[in-house]
Protein backbone atom coordinates (compact mmCIF):
# COMPACT_ATOMS: atom_id res chain seq x y z
CA UNK A 1 0.00 0.00 0.00
CA UNK A 2 1.39 3.37 -1.01
CA UNK A 3 0.89 6.24 1.42
CA UNK A 4 0.20 9.81 0.45
CA UNK A 5 2.36 12.69 1.67
CA UNK A 6 -0.70 14.14 3.39
CA UNK A 7 -1.56 10.84 5.09
CA UNK A 8 -1.21 11.32 8.87
CA UNK A 9 -0.26 7.64 9.19
CA UNK A 10 2.45 7.74 6.51
CA UNK A 11 5.87 6.42 7.59
CA UNK A 12 7.40 9.92 7.38
CA UNK A 13 4.71 11.48 9.59
CA UNK A 14 4.84 8.63 12.07
CA UNK A 15 8.63 8.86 12.25
CA UNK A 16 8.42 12.42 13.60
CA UNK A 17 5.33 11.88 15.76
CA UNK A 18 6.50 8.57 17.16
CA UNK A 19 10.01 9.74 17.94
CA UNK A 20 8.79 12.61 20.09
CA UNK A 21 7.23 10.34 22.67
CA UNK A 22 9.89 7.68 22.25
CA UNK A 23 12.43 7.13 25.03
CA UNK A 24 15.18 8.43 22.70
CA UNK A 25 14.14 11.90 23.84
CA UNK A 26 15.00 10.92 27.35
CA UNK A 27 18.13 9.10 26.14
CA UNK A 28 19.88 12.42 25.49
CA UNK A 29 18.87 13.69 28.91
CA UNK A 30 19.83 10.44 30.65
CA UNK A 31 23.27 10.60 29.06
CA UNK A 32 23.59 14.14 30.36
CA UNK A 33 22.18 14.02 33.91
CA UNK A 34 23.17 17.62 34.61
CA UNK A 35 20.85 18.72 31.80
CA UNK A 36 18.03 16.51 33.10
CA UNK A 37 18.48 18.00 36.57
CA UNK A 38 18.43 21.50 35.12
CA UNK A 39 15.19 20.73 33.28
CA UNK A 40 13.61 19.21 36.40
CA UNK A 41 14.71 22.22 38.47
CA UNK A 42 13.36 24.71 35.93
CA UNK A 43 10.60 23.48 33.56
CA UNK A 44 10.75 26.88 31.82
CA UNK A 45 13.50 25.26 29.70
CA UNK A 46 11.11 22.69 28.16
CA UNK A 47 10.75 24.62 24.89
CA UNK A 48 14.48 25.14 24.40
CA UNK A 49 15.12 21.56 25.54
CA UNK A 50 12.87 20.23 22.77
CA UNK A 51 14.73 22.27 20.16
CA UNK A 52 18.10 21.20 21.55
CA UNK A 53 17.16 17.52 21.61
CA UNK A 54 15.99 17.82 17.99
CA UNK A 55 19.34 19.37 17.08
CA UNK A 56 21.50 17.10 19.20
CA UNK A 57 19.92 13.80 18.15
CA UNK A 58 17.75 14.44 15.10
CA UNK A 59 14.98 11.91 14.47
CA UNK A 60 15.95 11.86 10.78
CA UNK A 61 19.70 11.65 10.19
CA UNK A 62 19.78 11.92 6.40
CA UNK A 63 17.62 12.54 3.37
CA UNK A 64 18.13 12.14 -0.36
CA UNK A 65 17.34 14.48 -3.23
CA UNK A 66 17.72 14.35 -7.02
CA UNK A 67 19.42 17.35 -8.63
CA UNK A 68 17.30 19.09 -11.25
CA UNK A 69 20.30 20.86 -12.78
CA UNK A 70 24.06 20.46 -12.78
CA UNK A 71 25.51 21.96 -9.61
CA UNK A 72 28.97 22.53 -8.24
CA UNK A 73 29.75 21.90 -4.58
CA UNK A 74 33.24 22.43 -3.23
CA UNK A 75 34.74 22.44 -6.75
CA UNK A 76 33.03 19.14 -7.61
CA UNK A 77 30.41 18.97 -10.34
CA UNK A 78 27.26 17.00 -9.68
CA UNK A 79 25.37 16.08 -12.85
CA UNK A 80 21.68 16.81 -13.37
CA UNK A 81 19.61 13.84 -12.20
CA UNK A 82 22.16 12.68 -9.63
CA UNK A 83 21.09 11.55 -6.20
CA UNK A 84 22.67 13.46 -3.35
CA UNK A 85 22.36 12.68 0.33
CA UNK A 86 22.11 15.43 2.92
CA UNK A 87 23.38 14.47 6.36
CA UNK A 88 20.93 16.32 8.60
CA UNK A 89 22.50 14.98 11.78
CA UNK A 90 25.90 16.28 10.69
CA UNK A 91 24.44 19.65 9.69
CA UNK A 92 22.98 19.97 13.19
CA UNK A 93 26.47 19.51 14.63
CA UNK A 94 28.17 22.04 12.33
CA UNK A 95 30.62 24.13 14.39
CA UNK A 96 30.21 27.00 11.92
CA UNK A 97 26.59 27.34 13.07
CA UNK A 98 26.56 26.02 16.64
CA UNK A 99 28.98 26.86 19.40
CA UNK A 100 30.21 23.69 21.09
CA UNK A 101 27.99 21.56 18.79
CA UNK A 102 28.72 18.21 20.45
CA UNK A 103 27.46 19.42 23.82
CA UNK A 104 23.81 19.03 24.81
CA UNK A 105 22.68 22.39 26.21
CA UNK A 106 18.97 22.72 26.95
CA UNK A 107 19.42 26.49 27.40
CA UNK A 108 20.80 27.00 23.86
CA UNK A 109 19.00 30.04 22.40
CA UNK A 110 20.22 30.49 18.82
CA UNK A 111 19.20 27.01 17.69
CA UNK A 112 18.34 27.07 13.99
CA UNK A 113 18.63 23.32 13.45
CA UNK A 114 17.38 21.45 10.38
CA UNK A 115 15.80 18.47 12.17
CA UNK A 116 12.55 19.21 10.33
CA UNK A 117 14.18 20.02 7.00
CA UNK A 118 14.45 23.42 5.39
CA UNK A 119 12.71 25.55 2.75
CA UNK A 120 10.19 23.77 0.56
CA UNK A 121 11.11 20.48 2.26
CA UNK A 122 10.25 21.75 5.75
CA UNK A 123 8.02 19.33 7.67
CA UNK A 124 4.43 20.58 7.83
CA UNK A 125 3.95 18.67 11.08
CA UNK A 126 6.80 20.46 12.86
CA UNK A 127 4.56 22.68 15.04
CA UNK A 128 2.57 19.66 16.23
CA UNK A 129 5.74 17.66 16.80
CA UNK A 130 7.21 20.47 18.90
CA UNK A 131 4.09 20.68 21.07
CA UNK A 132 4.06 16.90 21.48
CA UNK A 133 7.72 17.05 22.50
CA UNK A 134 7.00 19.76 25.05
CA UNK A 135 4.15 17.69 26.49
CA UNK A 136 6.31 14.55 26.57
CA UNK A 137 9.15 16.34 28.35
CA UNK A 138 6.76 18.17 30.66
CA UNK A 139 5.21 14.94 31.86
CA UNK A 140 8.54 13.08 31.97
CA UNK A 141 10.51 15.66 33.96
Amino acid sequence: MRSSRSDPDSPSTLNFRGSLSHPYWQRGLLRHPEQLKRLKDDPAFIQTAVEELLRYDSPVQRTARITNTEVEVDSRKIAKGSMVVAAIGAANRDPAHFSDPDRLDITRRDNRHVAFGFGIHFCLGAPLARVEGQIALGTAS
